[in-house]
């Protein structure tokens, strides 16, 4: 795990399963540095609850796309647009390029298929906590299958942007990349700040997908 004994992460579920979110439910309550707040088998439902009870608005929600009402994609992009704070994973049987980028550019941090092992769920939860994303070789690899480009001129992107943007895609922290390549804290703020702007990026995952669909991963 990332975190430090004394932190929690909040997280909430959506889901509109209730197998489902039981299981998910007990599996999470398990995990010390978990704080599972509440699980919810309605967008409508869960919007209303953070709204009107402050304490029981998550670090994390974990979302399906399927849901009867409010998609989880409507879900993501309300969220992405009143509580940008609150970090969504999407959990969804389509793995499909064309759905996965259109979650990911509407805000979502992570995109995991359904049938993920629950180890990669909570490597995933800790990954998006402390480094605002988690993409896994198989929704990568989708990705990269897409035929989507963004219009975004390559040649706007400077060549410590690439760096940068490249060490981003490794889940190193602004710390650590200011360490990795011998400059502040603030001008790494800085080249992110930019990269989100030239790549109309809404997020770290966005900018993770801008890399694969234009082939700026470097090994």
């Amino acid at each position: 795990m990332f975190l430090e004994p004394t932190e929690k992460i909040k997280i909430s579920a959506v889901d509109d399963q209730l197998i489902f979110r039981e299981l998910l439910s007990r599996a999470l309550k398990s995990i010390p540095e978990f704080e599972f707040l509440n699980a919810y088998s309605d967008g409508s439902a869960f919007l209303e609850s953070i709204a009107t009870t402050p304490a029981l608005k998550p670090n994390i929600a974990i979302i399906d796309i399927d849901m009867p009402e409010m998609s989880g994609e409507e879900l993501n992009e309300i969220l992405h647009q009143k509580y940008p704070d609150i970090k969504v994973i999407v959990l969804s049987m389509h793995t499909d390029s064309p759905t996965i980028s259109s979650v990911i550019n509407s805000g979502a941090a992570s995109y995991l298929p359904k049938d993920s092992p629950i180890s990669e769920l909570l490597w995933a939860i800790n990954s998006v906590y402390r480094t605002g994303f988690y993409l896994n070789n198989q929704v990568v690899d989708k990705l990269r299958e897409g035929k989507e480009r963004k219009t975004v001129s390559i040649n706007g992107i400077s060549p410590r942007e690439v760096e940068v943007l490249n060490l981003i895609c490794k889940e190193y922290t602004n710390a650590e990349i200011a360490d990795k390549l011998n400059i502040s804290i603030r001008t790494v703020d800085t080249h992110r700040k930019s990269l989100l702007l030239k790549t109309e990026s809404r997020n770290t995952a966005g900018l993770v997908l801008f890399a694969v669909k234009n082939q700026l991963l470097t090994s």
